[in-house]
């Protein structure tokens, strides 16, 4: 019976990225909130996993740093490819890619909205005057604790600039 359920949970998985996530990590891309990218969604996606995965993307893509920038650093992203044997039998293999990618500490601001509560994050957003589409961003992704360092975005920026206006 375990085998079962871990071959249901596993295909539960598979359906759940082939369905959803895929299209949720397009979206993130895109520059979509998490609110907007629920919108979007053709399957019903719990709002955990789409905080979770949006948050993953900005961290893979680099938008999103948890750690100092400092200057050139290497990307690593995996994907699974489809090979055929002689007998045409299909299986996947898991192919490393790295790429480059510049993390200049000018191209990035500190944020430390981890540090408080959403509800707290939400009344400082509204207090400063935040427009009801950035805040929604900051209010979308789950913040981790302690400073993360995000890329200057006109988005983020904008968020800084009413937040640091306000005290």
């Amino acid at each position: 019976m375990p085998e079962q359920s871990y071959f249901q949970k596993a295909l539960q998985n598979f359906t759940q990225d082939a369905a959803s996530l895929d299209a949720v990590r397009h979206l993130a891309d895109l520059g979509m909130t998490v609110k907007e990218i629920e919108g979007e969604l053709p399957y019903p996606t719990p709002h955990e996993l789409v905080q979770k995965t949006v948050w993953e993307r900005l961290v893979e893509n680099g938008t999103i740093l948890l750690e100092k920038p400092s200057g050139p650093g290497t990307l690593e992203k995996a994907e699974f490819v489809r090979e055929y044997n002689a007998y045409g039998k299909a299986s996947f293999r898991r192919v490393v890619k790295k790429s480059e990618i510049e993390r200049d500490p000018a191209e990035y601001v500190p944020c430390d909205f981890g540090n408080e509560t959403a509800e707290h994050l939400k009344k400082r957003l509204q207090a400063a005057g935040v427009d009801e589409k950035d805040a929604e961003y900051a209010l979308g992704l789950p913040w981790e604790r302690g400073i993360v360092y995000h890329k200057k975005t006109d988005r983020i920026c904008r968020i800084l600039r009413k937040l640091s206006d306000e005290k």
